[in-house]
């Protein structure tokens, strides 16, 4: 009897294991010929669609697509900024953040570059320039706030009326003024001086942002911040109130509302230095 190798005990494909192959490879073409034939505008819609959402790692694939086949299409590369810097907010503290932070810093800065005149693309790279700032020392940290100084200028430059700018420029202020010792000597000693800034200043911006639009409520969880910073409690406490009571829109509505009830319950108990070193 003839031994019967292993390949020749292997069963022929049957009609429908063929059948189903092919339909296998055809829908596969199809796919692939789809997103091919995707333009620009319909990716952009498609990641303004996701943007909206919230899922801003889908967005961001979408983004990128907009940018890979239009490479002049500024408005995409600050919402692919935007959306990278989402990505890192809702990170913990790690190298992944960092990294995240960073390209959105560099996607916005494409933008600005692009079109100068875009509001939206200065107010994202004083936003990204905030966020990489973040674990950044000495010379890196203050070339970084200068960039963010400098964004929000230009955006209030060209929209005296943008809370954002006021917004923004009140964090630099309160950001730069209550910098350690050890960052603003390093910076000094590298010529990356911080330049002037006061409390005073950032309360006047957050309180100017607030009269272009009241019912914001990150205005007042920042004003409350750096009230706290110069122990004006019963300003602080009014503050983190209208923080804690008004609607919130964003995607980080119940982290900011936590954070201003849990400020305000830290002060009505007393517990001042504990209160300022979590804002520190």
């Amino acid at each position: 009897m003839k031994k019967l190798f292993f390949a020749d005990r292997i069963k022929a494909p049957t009609f429908w294991a063929q059948r189903r192959y092919y339909m296998t490879v055809v829908m596969f073409f199809f796919i692939l010929s789809d997103l091919a034939a995707q333009t620009p505008y319909t990716w952009m819609r498609s990641a303004d669609s996701l943007a909206a959402q919230y899922n801003a790692a889908q967005a961001v694939d979408a983004y990128r697509h907009v940018v890979q086949k239009d490479s002049a299409n500024c408005e995409a590369r600050w919402k692919l900024a935007l959306q990278t810097i989402a990505l890192g907010n809702d990170l913990p503290k790690c190298e992944e953040q960092e990294k995240l932070y960073a390209e959105a810093f560099e996607w916005a800065r494409v933008a600005v570059s692009c079109d100068s005149s875009s509001l939206a693309a200065w107010l994202t790279l004083a936003t990204a320039a905030e966020r990489a700032a973040m674990d950044e020392f000495g010379s890196r940290h203050s070339v970084l706030l200068a960039e963010m100084r400098f964004a929000a200028e230009r955006a209030l430059a060209l929209d005296s009326l943008s809370d954002e700018a006021e917004h923004l420029l009140g964090l630099w202020n309160r950001f730069v003024a209550n910098a350690s010792w050890f960052s603003r000597t390093t910076a000094r000693l590298m010529g990356t001086a911080y330049g002037t800034a006061a409390i005073s200043r950032s309360i006047e911006h957050f309180q100017r942002a607030i009269r272009l639009h009241r019912d914001e409520p990150r205005h007042y969880l920042e004003l409350g911040r750096t009230l706290v910073l110069i122990e004006r409690w019963k300003e602080a406490d009014s503050a983190f109130t209208k923080a804690a009571e008004l609607p919130w829109q964003d995607r980080y509505a119940h982290r900011h509302r936590r954070d201003a009830r849990h400020y305000r319950e830290l002060l009505r108990e007393g517990r001042y230095a504990e209160l300022k070193n979590s804002i520190e």
